[in-house]
């Protein structure tokens, strides 16, 4: 399992653990729900660590493309559209 799949399914988990705690205990379902999407929060920062720190296909110097034009034949010739 991925940390994308992680975060893509744990609100579904906390979702589902919230639905069979006890609705006379308010507060603690208010803990627990913070307590969760903290944690998930946490851990979608994950998924976009490795593009701010060091990921050598998603730099800048990886996105420059160099193209060199040559010169057409027909432009030299004076000849236009």
């Amino acid at each position: 399992m991925t940390l994308l799949d992680l975060v893509i399914f744990l609100p579904l988990a906390a979702f589902l653990l919230i639905l069979f705690l006890p609705k006379e205990h308010e507060e603690g379902i208010r803990r627990f729900s913070l307590v969760a999407s903290l944690a998930i929060f946490v851990a979608s920062l994950g998924l976009i660590g490795p593009y701010w720190f060091g990921n050598r296909i998603f730099s800048g110097s990886a996105r420059r493309i160099s193209v060199t034009m040559s010169p057409s034949t027909e432009s030299a010739s004076g000849s236009c559209c």
